[in-house]
């Protein structure tokens, strides 16, 4: 249909209606504009409260006021009403919900705290972060139980806060049973992470039984994964169960060069990639000093450790492992050494000293200059005292230059007695 506006009236009519439709739409617009402008929270709370009068059904302004009250004010009371009136307007939003909980728990209020923790929960029960802030909040309450069950999110979904969440839960009291049922999600690394900190307390006992917790899980895993907590047991002297962690990863992956009472010197012939940690090799860079698998020469096999002196001073080349032993027993030591064109006044030998006293146990004789392969042989006396023992490759004494290349190769122990 088609208005003719053919007289002044009509024209004049339809410009007032245009305008009335115009400030109808403007005047919202407008109002929110303005509410957006005062609401920053950089404002101040007067300017918010006026952003609250111009747009009362919008939840940020209240939630705004009322994170200004308490970060800031740190009016717990009045951020508390503020809150209230976020959290009706738009009850869906956890962060909300964690920070009334924490106005309450200023204003001494465990109950409304609880509900509101609740709540947060309840809406995001996923988030490591929401998590981990009412985990805090039950910590405090005094409720570990449920604290352990909130951790279990962050420790299942956030690596960076998994170790703290776990020390946390322990250091408030948390049993490794509890942790073990209902803290830890089914992933063997992070149960590894709970052995490990175990470990490290001196809680030896709980570690142990994390470890065979882990064995019951029938999941596969590098066995490199162990290693950190077969060395602190090392460290901390419990040498017996370090062998039984050593020997269990054996027994899961059917890898026999990782055995130690038949074998008792591992890879010995180094036939078999060096792990660098637990009860096979360690290598620990020395200046001036190479070390390297040689596949070209080799007493036995095809691979053997080739040093290669550069020409300074060296007293370890750095090649050590650790070897349980039996305290009181007797044991003989055999290698094999091969030099070439070594130049210096005292040449590499064999040494074993106490893992822990650094006592030398036994020393054998030095090369020099350029050998074929020739046998080296010790005998071993074990102190009473003595569960696990170092063996090196040193220099002894090592006060002059070196120069040269040497080979090592079939190193074995075997008791005597």
């Amino acid at each position: 249909m088609l208005i003719r506006l053919n007289k002044t009236s009509h024209r004049v009519f339809a410009v007032v209606v245009a305008l009335v439709a115009a400030g109808s739409y403007m005047l919202p617009v407008s109002r929110a504009y303005v509410a957006s402008r005062k609401g920053q929270i950089t404002n101040g709370p007067d300017a918010i409260r006026a952003a609250i009068r111009l747009e009362p059904a919008n939840a940020e302004y209240p939630c705004r006021l009322a994170r200004y009250l308490l970060f800031v004010s740190q009016d717990a009371a009045r951020a508390v009403d503020s809150y209230r009136d976020c959290v009706a307007l738009n009850p869906w939003v956890a962060q909300n919900w964690l920070h009334l909980a924490a106005a309450y728990n200023i204003l001494g209020d465990s109950v409304a705290q609880q509900t509101a923790l609740e709540r947060a929960v309840s809406l995001d029960p996923r988030t490591p972060d929401i998590a981990w802030e009412a985990g805090n909040f039950y910590i405090i309450r005094g409720d570990v139980r449920r604290a352990v069950q909130l951790f279990r999110q962050v420790i299942e979904n956030d690596p960076d806060k998994a170790p703290t969440a776990i020390s946390l839960a322990v250091r408030a009291g948390a049993s490794t049973e509890l942790i073990l049922s209902e803290g830890l999600p089914e992933s063997v690394e992070r149960h590894l992470l709970l052995l490990y900190y175990l470990a490290e307390i001196g809680k030896t006992d709980d570690a142990v039984r994390v470890w065979s917790h882990i064995l019951t899980m029938g999941q596969d895993f590098q066995a490199r994964l162990a290693y950190p907590y077969i060395d602190l047991l090392i460290r901390e002297k419990h040498g017996a169960e370090a062998v039984r962690v050593w020997e269990s990863l054996a027994r899961m992956r059917g890898n026999s060069s990782l055995r130690t009472r038949t074998q008792v010197v591992v890879n010995g012939g180094f036939e078999d990639a060096i792990s660098n940690g637990g009860f096979d090799w360690r290598y620990s860079p020395v200046p001036s000093t190479r070390l390297f698998i040689d596949t070209v020469e080799a007493h036995s096999g095809s691979r053997s450790m080739a040093i290669e002196f550069e020409g300074a001073p060296v007293t370890d080349i750095g090649l050590t492992q650790y070897v349980p032993v039996a305290p009181g027993h007797r044991y003989e030591f055999s290698a094999y050494m091969r030099t070439d064109k070594l130049q210096s006044s005292s040449g590499p030998r064999f040494a074993i000293d106490d893992a822990y006293t650094h006592e030398r146990l036994a020393l054998s004789d030095d090369m020099l200059e350029t050998n074929v392969w020739r046998h080296r042989q010790v005998v071993l006396d074990v102190p009473g005292g003595t569960e696990v023992i170092a063996l090196k490759v040193v220099r002894d004494p090592s006060e002059k230059e070196i120069k040269g290349k040497a080979w090592i190769d079939d190193l074995s122990l075997r008791r005597l007695d």
